[in-house]
């Protein structure tokens, strides 16, 4: 409140839906800030201008002036409806305050307008609407006026001649110019705002593809090619559509110049004069107030509904005299301008007609936008284009629609198409040699390495070979790349053809290589595995040798050490705990007694009774018998000697003191055939076979000492290739 105190007392209490303009709404909060807050932000900020104190009060106060014009309230006299009176009379007597300007001069201002014809000046009252718009176009001026007050402060804060202290030194200054411009627009209902700012567009579209062509221009120049004729859509049309003598600038200004001129009307006479433009959408389906335009980012449809009224914004010359009288420094100096401007016009020659002109809201922004045009082209143009990723204003979230809609109406896709029209792609020489040489020939290989230093002639060396098949899809007559002073210009499909050449040939080297590599690796590990192998086999047979091995199959009776499990007791327990002596006892008997009555039954087969060898036969044959055999021999008569009761500890103990060693592997595993009928002493087991005549001997011993028949074979080879088949 004591802001708005410094500024005006009216101020003092009022809220945003104090004033018409403003609106009844809801504060707002951006980037968590208030408007309040926002509002010392933009304090602090005219601040860093020199926009303080009487300059800043002079500004609200202006502003202030435009929010009270909306609150102005006219009404039909009730003495005459033709006539307009203000009915607001408090809300008069606050703005004749502000303006600094008697209450009746405010009042005659805003009801009544000067006619003159000749020599002679008349007062006419307004109409309602009438009043109405001239105070709609008063606010409309003190607020533009005060825009371009605010600009011209801005640069009269940052330009050089104002701040550069040795200012008389300096001959000329440079300029940096920034423009912010609103985006093409396209609502569902699209009136003369969005008109004007689409019109303004479209101009800056002409002057972005015409920097885009004319670098692509300059480029081609510099690399030394030559440039066809490169044809791209440019936005031509439409503006001659908009601007032209006959646009629609033109014959809307026209029909707000003609008597009871309408929106319909205007749009009646632009479908008809401009039937044969193609950009003009003109649809069955339109309202007699619509038409359409294809702009550069797409088709815009527009309602023309208050075209003219917008269009004629007309000042009445009353409202200029009172406002050259406030005591706004701002509005009475701006102001006093547009008056002396509208003076100094040129009149009618004497005898003859006047031209009936008016300088309507159309033609202000056509010249205003050719005047900034001109000023543009004088300088060397950067482009920043924004894109509003959602309409949330939310970080890390993008609609995806939305931002290419906004890519193809900022001219970005536009931009991309021209230098792409004639040569697609490009790369620097060093790039196209280093990327393409690896699938070349080897003479061209060989030619790249004698043209050391020499781009242009290396890369016509490598791609006249690498593309003198290909031709480019309708360009079959032209060359499939051209080769500049420091780049290789591509035409479409000539980059794509190498790349795919490239890729396959790298797949090629790359299998090499990969075939190399792997069978290094293999080489080189070949020698570990080898040792390991042989290392686990000697840990195998050692194992082996030591009868560590294999517990739990049918060799385990043998290497337990178990006299019992020789004769076919099984002695090897669940549980670690050994058997009792009575148990063993009684075990030993019962399987001797089954291998009696075994051999019993086969006593019935009638078999030939070989001749036992003799004693001198056994002791010439021992010599050349394995230790085992001996071992195996010793055991055996032991065994067929000892008597069924005899007590098994004594047996045990014999067997500990002369027990067999396990079998070494032979080439036919006959030894441990051999030893495992003999450990399990298998009686349903139909052969053994056996290739030493010490284990011949040994069985033969051991069956005819319990008298069981058997048959005895002999080879005439050598005496440790005797076999013998033995039947039990």
């Amino acid at each position: 409140d004591d802001f708005k105190a410094q500024v005006w007392d009216g101020l003092v209490g009022t809220t945003n839906s104090s004033f018409r303009y403003v609106g009844d709404c809801e504060p707002l909060t951006l980037d968590g800030l208030t408007d309040a807050e926002q509002f010392q932000k933009t304090v602090n900020a005219l601040s860093l201008v020199n926009i303080t104190d009487n300059k800043l009060n002079t500004l609200m106060r202006a502003i202030c002036t435009v929010l009270q014009l909306g609150n102005i309230a006219i009404a039909p006299d009730s003495s005459d409806n033709e006539k307009a009176c203000i009915n607001s009379q408090d809300e008069l007597e606050k703005l004749a305050e502000l303006m600094g300007i008697d209450v009746e001069d405010a009042n005659k201002a805003l009801t009544t307008r000067t006619i003159t014809a000749g020599r002679d000046s008349y007062i006419v009252p307004m109409k309602v609407e009438e009043s109405r718009d001239s105070i709609e176009a008063f606010a409309k001026e003190i607020y533009q006026r005060a825009f371009d007050w605010l600009v011209r402060s801005i640069n009269d804060a940052t330009s050089a001649e104002h701040i550069y202290e040795n200012v008389a030194d300096v001959v000329e200054f440079g300029l940096i110019g920034l423009l912010d411009i609103f985006g093409f627009e396209s609502f569902n209902n699209n009136r003369f705002e969005q008109f004007c700012i689409n019109y303004a567009n479209e101009k800056f579209q002409q002057k972005y593809t015409l920097d885009i062509f004319r670098s692509v221009q300059d480029e081609y120049t510099r690399e030394g090619i030559d440039l066809d004729e490169i044809t791209y859509s440019d936005n031509s049309e439409v503006l001659k559509l908009i601007e032209g003598r006959m646009g629609l600038i033109s014959i809307l200004n026209e029909e707000c110049i003609r008597p009871n001129g309408n929106d319909a009307c205007f749009i009646s006479k632009l479908k008809k004069v401009n039937k044969d433009v193609s950009v003009l959408v003109d649809e069955r389906l339109h309202c007699p107030t619509e038409f359409g335009i294809d702009h550069y980012a797409g088709h815009v449809k527009y309602n023309a509904d208050m075209f003219v009224k917008k269009n004629t914004d007309l000042l009445p010359k009353d409202l200029l005299d009172c406002a050259c009288k406030s005591s706004n420094d701002l509005i009475c100096t701006e102001l006093k301008a547009k008056a002396d401007a509208s003076a100094a016009a040129p009149k009618a020659a004497p005898g003859g007609r006047a031209k009936k002109s008016i300088l309507t809201v159309g033609t202000k922004f056509r010249t205003q936008l050719t005047s900034l045009m001109a000023n543009i082209s004088k300088t060397r143009t950067r482009y920043v284009r924004c894109i509003r990723p959602n309409t949330e204003s939310v970080p890390i979230k993008m609609n995806l629609s939305s931002s290419a809609e906004q890519l193809r109406s900022v001219g970005v896709v536009s931009a991309v198409i021209i230098p792409r029209v004639a040569f697609p792609n490009r790369l620097t020489h060093e790039a196209a040699i280093q990327r393409f040489r690896c699938f070349a020939s080897a003479e061209a290989r060989h030619k790249l390495g004698t043209l050391a230093n020499t781009g242009k002639e290396q890369v016509d060396v490598l791609l006249g070979e690498l593309l003198k098949d290909f031709k480019a899809n309708g360009e079959e007559d032209k060359k499939s790349y051209e080769s500049g002073k420091t780049r290789v210009y591509f035409r479409t499909g000539a980059l794509e053809h190498l790349e795919s050449k490239r890729i396959k040939a790298m797949s090629e080297h790359a299998s090499n290589i990969n075939k190399m590599i792997r069978g290094f690796i293999a080489r080189a590990s070949f020698p570990r595995l080898r040792e390991k192998a042989i290392a686990a086999q000697a840990l195998a047979r050692e194992e082996r040798m030591e009868g560590k091995s294999h517990r739990n199959t049918s060799q385990s009776s043998l290497q337990n050490g178990s006299f019992s499990s020789c004769i076919g007791v099984t002695s090897t327990p669940k549980s670690p705990r050994p058997k009792s002596p009575r148990r063993q006892r009684k075990s030993l008997k019962c399987a001797l007694d089954r291998l009696k009555q075994t051999l019993k039954r086969q006593k019935t087969t009638p078999l030939s009774q070989p001749s036992k060898p003799t004693s001198a036969t056994l002791s010439a044959s021992e010599p050349n018998c394995h230790r085992r055999d001996k071992n195996l021999l010793s055991i055996s008569k032991d065994l067929s000697k000892a008597p069924i009761n005899t007590p098994f500890e004594l047996l045990e103990q014999k067997w500990q003191q002369t027990k067999i060693t396990p079998f070494p592997p032979s080439k036919n595993n006959t030894y441990n055939s051999l030893e495992q009928k003999w450990r399990q002493m298998k009686i349903d087991s139909p052969l053994l076979k056996a290739h030493s005549p010490s284990v011949r001997f040994f069985l033969e011993d051991v069956l005819q000492e319990r008298n069981s028949p058997i048959i005895t074979t002999t080879s005439p080879h050598t005496t440790h290739q005797i076999r013998a088949e033995i039947f039990l």
